[in-house]
């Protein structure tokens, strides 16, 4: 059955990061499976970029997280990180 409280917290950046054109955040696939996507919030500090996923045990995921949306403090733009988690 699904486990909606799989939560996957990622140190995103070394600086904060605002957001541009949409407040929400872009996720690809890659090569492993793709979870359910939930909600996600980040930190007071802008650093951290916690999600929430609805999963199955015993699964390895695979999430893109894509920084077109956002850019730092300082003008660089965010690069799109790749995230493989799993289950037990």
């Amino acid at each position: 059955s699904p486990n909606p409280i799989a939560t996957k917290q990622i140190g995103y950046s070394d600086t904060p990061l605002l957001g541009t054109s949409r407040a929400g955040i872009s996720l690809g696939k890659n090569d492993r499976a793709f979870p359910s996507y939930k909600e996600h919030s980040w930190s007071a500090d802008r650093k951290t970029l916690t999600i929430v996923f609805v999963t199955q045990p015993s699964t390895t995921y695979g999430v893109q997280v894509l920084g077109e949306n956002f850019v730092s403090e300082d003008g660089r733009q965010a690069v799109t990180r790749d995230f493989v988690f799993s289950t037990k």
